[in-house]
């Protein structure tokens, strides 16, 4: 009788010890990775803000403390912004990495990349035209072509990461039609805008500047500063300045004597440069 009335406390002691043992095990489960080395599992989800501008990679489940890799890949004609984790910006690069801590939510934003627009598209010189463009959203990068003629092919003359850009080693007084395109890069991955729209540009030399200037009572001097790429100019006289003008001569040189005036009678006069 006394060995199972011992028995039977030892049954309900070991019972006892059992649930204290299982309780503090639930109890503790929260932190049974810590407890016992095992890593907690994390559900990173990733996602374009719109499917057709580009991929992402990397999400997935994770566990802690393991490294995650997210890639976002733009697609043709779009660029890639930001990170976002709800309204907050969390990185600006396209490879964004982060240890796993706990479960997150993020988005890769992409855009469509602008046209660029040229904004000017002048002569820069007797050889060269200078063209400036409004810059555009995201573009590290713009490229410049030219054609010669509206339905030419256009060929890349070259590339700049301005807005302005000066095309060199043109001919005098034949026309070029220039575009522009704008580049953006996210990481490796490379996209690129559509062409602008052409804009014309003929090279001429600078204006002359003319200055005139009593030089006898029968002789006017006509001056004016030397022109880049000119060989030679052509002077015109008028008497007044809306009349007709006409030609008094060619001259190599940065000034021409305009001979038998008359006295007192006032002239205008211009000089034309000649690039040969």
């Amino acid at each position: 009788m006394k060995t199972k009335t011992k028995y039977r406390k030892y049954l309900k002691r070991t019972v006892l010890a059992m649930a204290v043992i299982l309780a503090v095990g639930l109890f503790y489960v929260g932190d049974f990775q810590t407890a016992y080395g095992v890593p907690a599992e994390y559900n990173i989800t990733a996602a374009a803000n719109n499917n057709n501008y580009g991929t992402v990679t990397g999400a997935g489940v994770y566990a802690t403390p393991y490294d995650v890799n997210l890639v976002a890949t733009p697609k043709t004609g779009c660029r890639f912004v930001n990170w976002t984790e709800g309204t907050t910006v969390v990185s600006t690069n396209s490879a964004f990495s982060f240890v796993a801590s706990v479960d997150r939510i993020l988005v890769a934003n992409f855009a469509t990349i602008d046209t660029p627009v040229i904004t000017s598209a002048v002569s820069g010189g007797y050889e060269s035209a200078k063209i400036t463009w409004g810059k555009v959203a995201g573009a590290y990068l713009y490229d410049v072509s030219l054609a010669t003629s509206t339905t030419g092919v256009y060929q890349k003359i070259g590339s700049t990461d301005k807005n302005t850009y000066l095309a060199s080693d043109l001919t005098t007084g034949k026309t070029y039609y220039f575009k522009i395109t704008a580049n953006c890069a996210a990481g490796t991955t490379l996209t690129y805008s559509k062409p602008s729209a052409y804009k014309a540009v003929t090279p001429m030399p600078a204006t002359p500047v003319a200055k005139a200037a009593s030089a006898s009572y029968t002789t006017i001097k006509v001056s004016w500063a030397k022109i880049a790429g000119a060989t030679s100019y052509k002077v015109y006289r008028a008497t007044s300045s809306k009349g007709t003008y006409t030609a008094l001569g060619t001259t190599s040189v940065q000034y021409y004597n305009n001979t038998k005036v008359t006295t007192g009678k006032p002239i205008t006069t211009k000089s034309l440069p000649i690039v040969q």
